[in-house]
């Protein structure tokens, strides 16, 4: 075996040990989303109820980093109930489980998933057993699309909405890794149990704002007939 070989061979060795020393170790975050609540209400006197919510993810798309909604698998009836309850937080007087709100049924599908990581940067953090923190960046897209009863008024509700939410990690075994990430945007979060749920909170925030746009696009008058 060529010296090229080793030295390849031993980096490989040497990243997975990294990497495995860092699931335990410290580490910082910063997330962010490109969809964030207006609080701008809907036109209209109407409520609505999202009575169906699906998660999807292609075939041709990898997922990587943190999990949109905290757990794997995420059950339609329990992301239903999740984004209501967001749903209903950030706009009380669009929201309703009430027996006359409209039913929605809603799609969220990841498009895309890009995972950016800079080689010598990391290499360096290899090098030093992550003392100098491994520094990774996460960027999904989510398409959400709204659709009702009405195939009429689904002309205008169902065209998808896109939103991107970016996840950068400063990872380490050494207290050096609860540095904050050195980044301009995002909000920061400790640990990864917390950049979990931020992931998760952000993530159905920014759902929920796609969903609110998607009904302004509505004339308010159009919900007057009745809708199933």
């Amino acid at each position: 075996m060529n010296s090229i070989a080793v030295a390849r061979q031993s980096f490989a060795v040497l990243g997975v040990a990294c990497v495995a020393l860092v699931m335990t170790g410290c580490a910082s975050y910063r997330i962010n989303v490109t969809l964030k609540p207006s609080g701008a209400p809907v036109p209209g006197a109407a409520q609505f109820n999202l009575t169906e919510v699906r998660y999807v993810v292609p075939t041709n798309v990898t997922t990587t980093g943190l999990s949109p909604f905290s757990s794997y698998p995420i059950t339609h009836a329990l992301l239903s109930t999740d984004l209501m309850a967001v749903a209903v937080a950030a706009y009380p007087q669009t929201f309703s489980t009430a027996p006359g709100a409209i039913p929605l049924q809603v799609t969220i599908t990841c498009v895309n998933n890009e995972t950016a990581m800079n080689e010598a940067a990391a290499c360096a953090s290899c090098l030093t057993l992550t003392i100098l923190p491994l520094c990774t960046s996460d960027e999904d897209t989510y398409s959400v699309q709204t659709r009702c009863g009405s195939e009429s008024i689904n002309q205008t509700l169902a065209r998808p909405l896109t939103f991107k939410r970016t996840d950068a990690s400063w990872l380490s075994i050494a207290p050096t890794g609860w540095i904050p990430v050195p980044a301009s945007e995002g909000e920061r979060v400790l640990g990864t149990d917390g950049a979990i749920k931020l992931a998760k909170d952000a993530t159905l925030k920014a759902c929920v704002e796609a969903i609110v746009v998607s009904l302004r696009r509505v004339q308010p008058g159009a919900w007057a007939a009745p809708v199933k």
